[in-house]
């Protein structure tokens, strides 16, 4: 889902919309409040779809630097965002951003697997954890599930009591987890490159099953 901040600055925005229109032609500050509100609106909508093409980031882009007075831009840009919102909740939208994240993450995946096929098992070990752990709380967090405050195998739990993770997922989940508690506090010698190649291996099957990798 769309992460909530992002959806509670959108909504703000259209709430103050109206107000912006109205008062846009009467003084300069209210120009340059009705300028800071595109700027606003812009900057969310870039942060919430990361992929350029897109068709609201585009347009929304586009009124942004079009000849239009300020209200005439807020007033389309509003239009944009209370659009928005309706197919966020359909499913149109929310992938998006985890689709670019998975992509980053397999990057860095990649990296943690040449360092373990050269054996230097502290930069792969650290580097598959960190992997690992933030792609098991954003699925969480696509799910639902609250991870602020919860241990790595608390929430591995939770995605299995949800049917989200196999019960072969999840064990090769609290293993993956054990490397990540070992190698983020330079343990080296409680887990091996086997451990780190599992962890790797899993953490590409999540993200391809779970965020669009």
């Amino acid at each position: 889902m769309l992460e909530q901040a992002i959806r509670r600055k959108i909504e703000e925005l259209v709430r103050r919309a109206p107000s912006i229109i109205s008062e846009a032609r009467k003084t300069v500050v209210s120009l340059g409040e009705g300028e800071g509100w595109v700027t606003e609106a812009v900057n969310v909508i870039e942060v919430a779809i990361p992929i350029e093409s897109n068709s609201y980031r585009r347009r929304v882009r586009a009124l942004e630097n079009s000849p239009r007075g300020v209200d005439g831009k807020v007033a389309a840009i509003a239009a944009c965002l209370r659009g928005f919102l309706p197919d966020v909740d359909a499913g149109l939208i929310a992938d998006f951003g985890n689709k670019v994240r998975a992509e980053a993450f397999d990057g860095f995946l990649d990296y943690a697997d040449a360092y373990r096929q050269e054996d230097e098992k502290q930069a792969a070990g650290v580097l598959a954890a960190v992997v690992f752990e933030d792609t098991i709380r954003r699925i969480c967090r696509d799910k639902g599930i609250t991870d602020k405050g919860e241990d790595l195998e608390q929430l591995i739990n939770a995605l299995a009591r949800r049917n989200v993770i196999t019960g072969q997922q999840t064990k090769q989940a609290k293993v993956a987890a054990h490397v990540r508690a070992k190698a983020t506090h330079a343990l080296w010698d409680e887990y091996d490159l086997d451990g780190v190649a599992q962890t790797i291996q899993l953490t590409r099957t999540f993200l391809r099953e779970h965020l669009g990798g």
